[in-house]
């Protein structure tokens, strides 16, 4: 799936990278991948980080052409991180490189502002691809051998990124308070959200949605 937005104001020089993953092997992994790059100017790791303390901070203190973030890091989604980096300006291109199937996740996230959505179970030279696609004002998803389809990929499409974000969360067993302490929202804003699903998604139960959400997480 490829569609396209505004090239960016990459430099001529160099190509400057920021990573965010919460697994160390992960980041040693792209680091690696991205330096040993061979283009016609060099690509650079300019950040790394584990979580998302402070993120976006970090993310414009270090200036970065292009944003490699794993979705999920730890409990934390990162989907509201992506609409906030596409509305920075400048705007670093958003890469999402997820262990989660891109049959299921990659819509919501190009629709929350990312560039590319990859799946780490793809060949790694896909993350390369994706990375100059999007320098192109292209989007991109590279989906990996075992990512399946299913009817959960279309439902998933008449929600919005923050639905689908506390989508997440009622997959991993959180509660509405839990949720809202994750989220900075009220209990009550949770609910319209479940809410909310429910009838998008046509499902006659509270025990439905949990369903679907645990079988949603299972996929990913």
């Amino acid at each position: 799936m490829t569609q396209t937005a505004a090239p960016t104001n990459a430099s001529a020089s160099e190509l400057r990278v920021f990573i965010v993953d919460d697994h160390p092997v992960v980041r040693y992994a792209v680091r690696g991948l991205i330096e040993q790059h061979q283009d016609t100017r060099a690509w650079r790791v300019v950040g790394e980080a584990a979580d998302l303390k402070d993120i976006e901070s970090r993310i414009a203190e270090a200036a970065p052409d292009v944003v490699v973030l794993d979705l999920m890091l730890g409990l934390d989604s990162a989907l509201p991180t992506i609409e906030t980096l596409s509305r920075q300006s400048p705007s670093p291109r958003v890469v999402v490189y997820s262990l989660r199937a891109a049959s299921l996740l990659a819509a919501p996230c190009l629709r929350a502002g990312a560039a590319a959505y990859v799946s780490k179970s793809a060949d790694v030279g896909e993350l390369i691809r994706a990375i100059s696609t999007s320098l192109r004002g292209e989007q991109v998803v590279a989906a990996g051998p075992n990512d399946r389809q299913g009817d959960v990929n279309a439902e998933l499409d008449r929600l919005s990124p923050r639905e689908v974000e506390v989508l997440l969360y009622v997959g991993q067993g959180m509660t509405c308070r839990e949720i809202s302490e994750r989220i900075g929202r009220s209990v009550k804003t949770i609910e319209t959200y479940r809410y909310r699903i429910r009838q998008k998604l046509e499902l006659g139960s509270a025990v439905e949605l949990t369903q679907l959400a645990t079988r949603f997480a299972d996929l990913g």
